[in-house]
């Protein structure tokens, strides 16, 4: 979720639903297409936990984001500053991590990795999984979906897949059982030992140690609703109208119709949109919706 620069003229700054300006949330009273005034409430689905060693210090987020909390600085003769919450720069590392500069007091400075500290916080740790896998290949991708605890073996298989480093992958090693000799000779630049060992059906590629991953309560979700002083809902106009405001032209954004059993209505008059940020949601084909060519009828 971007918000558009304009959303801040229409941000509400006081009552029930105050919000700071520049949060990626907040509450918003927007004018509709036709003149009604919306009210908008969204939020990111950024959810923070505190950073193990450096509790009421640093908090990590769902996201990847790593801030300092709020506190007091004791200066020279008896002053106090108070120090506002941040978000901690990043480094990048040689290989494409990405860590932080964590301190207690004045001189002791800690840096961890990103990816750590996220896993540490959200991943529930596993039996002989000593390693965290970033599972798109981006290392400076560190949501929490984005990663998961494994063997070492598991994070090699992963990272040869995909291309990140040199190796055999398992469509490679099925190619070398079913080939000749010469034809694997042709086709592959293994070393022999390495050969030998997959037609011996002695190549171990991957433990069968499944990764564990976060809990899917912890994916964020985009969410913004809508309402109008009065006694109905938004119409599809209104709607677009926020979606248009709230996320960018190619960005899927869904209402759901959940299961009986899930259903939760606290106002017949309020409208949600939402949109998951840890993959592409699926959608139907659009002649499953309608003619494209015809556009929009009455």
């Amino acid at each position: 979720m971007k918000l558009s620069p304009k959303l801040e003229q229409y941000r509400i700054r006081s009552g029930d639903y105050a919000t700071r300006p520049g949060e990626r949330y907040g509450a918003f009273q927007i004018p509709g297409p036709a003149g009604r005034l919306l009210l908008v409430l969204a939020t990111d689905g950024e959810s923070f936990k505190p950073v193990a060693g450096f509790d009421g210090l640093y908090e990590v987020s769902n996201l990847g984001r790593v801030r300092s909390l709020a506190k007091t600085v004791p200066m020279p003769h008896s002053a106090i500053r108070t120090q506002p919450q941040q978000f901690l720069s990043e480094e990048k590392m040689e290989k494409g991590y990405r860590r932080v500069t964590l301190c207690k007091g004045h001189r002791e400075m800690d840096k961890r990795l990103v990816h750590v500290l996220v896993a540490d916080a959200f991943i529930p740790e596993g039996k002989h999984l000593p390693e965290i896998n970033h599972a798109d290949g981006d290392k400076g991708n560190n949501a929490v979906w984005n990663l998961e605890r494994c063997t070492a073996e598991y994070n090699m298989h992963h990272s040869i897949e995909r291309g990140l480093r040199h190796g055999v992958t398992a469509e490679q090693i099925e190619q070398i059982k079913q080939l000749s000799p010469e034809e694997i000779d042709a086709q592959f630049q293994f070393h022999q030992s390495t050969i030998r060992a997959i037609r011996a059906g002695e190549h171990r590629n991957v433990n069968p140690e499944p990764p564990v991953r976060c809990d899917p309560f912890h994916i964020a979700w985009e969410h913004v609703s809508v309402s109008i002083k009065g006694n109905r809902p938004p119409n599809w106009r209104e709607m677009c109208h926020v979606k248009d405001l709230f996320w960018a032209p190619d960005e899927c954004v869904v209402q759901f119709h959940p299961a009986a059993a899930d259903y939760v209505n606290n106002m017949n008059t309020c409208l949600h949109m939402w949109r998951c940020t840890a993959q592409e949601f699926p959608t139907p084909p659009p002649s499953l919706i309608g003619i494209k060519e015809l556009g929009t009828i009455g």
